[in-house]
């Protein structure tokens, strides 16, 4: 993805979106895809998992991490997160190869949202997108919920042998 490609995406879909009736849609400064539904409000992008504080500044950083935003987007064109390869600190931490193919598909709808040259499969391209966000938010959600087992084994593991000893 070049700076001009995430500038004409950025660009269509704020445009776009203030025309389009429904719930608010905000465009995320580090991917230029419509995820957030509120803006400055420390919203996360289900994509890229930037933090939007409301601030479109390329040296800005997400609340709780060193990333500046012109790294992050840097970031998401090569591998689809904010996070600079090895150092993704979120819980259940990288992608799995599940999560980056719902990444792939929502990415897909959101094209083919802004590719279509028909105004009459606008809402069947939305849906589309949606339900694609849904399946991501399902597979983030099931990669939390795994990771905190994982981490209660190994505290109970832990518990128990510091009671043996």
């Amino acid at each position: 993805m070049t700076t001009e490609d995430f500038t004409k995406r950025r660009a269509w879909f704020e445009a776009y979106l203030e025309k389009r009736p429904g719930k608010p849609r905000f465009v995320c400064f580090c991917c230029g895809y419509p995820t957030l539904t509120e803006r400055a409000e420390y919203d996360i992008c289900c994509l890229c998992w930037w933090e939007d504080v409301g601030l479109d500044d390329p040296s800005i950083t997400s609340p709780g991490h060193s990333t500046p935003l012109w790294r992050a987007r840097q970031n998401f064109a090569d591998h689809l997160t904010m996070y600079e390869r090895g150092k993704d600190t979120r819980a259940g931490g990288p992608d799995s190869f599940l999560i980056v193919q719902a990444k792939k598909a929502l990415i897909a709808a959101y094209e083919a949202l802004r590719l279509s040259l028909k105004k009459t499969s606008l809402s069947s391209l939305w849906k589309l997108a949606r339900d694609a966000e849904k399946r991501l938010y399902k597979l983030h959600t099931q990669s939390v919920k795994e990771y905190v087992r994982a981490q209660r084994k190994v505290r109970t593991k832990n518990s128990n042998d510091h009671r043996r000893t």
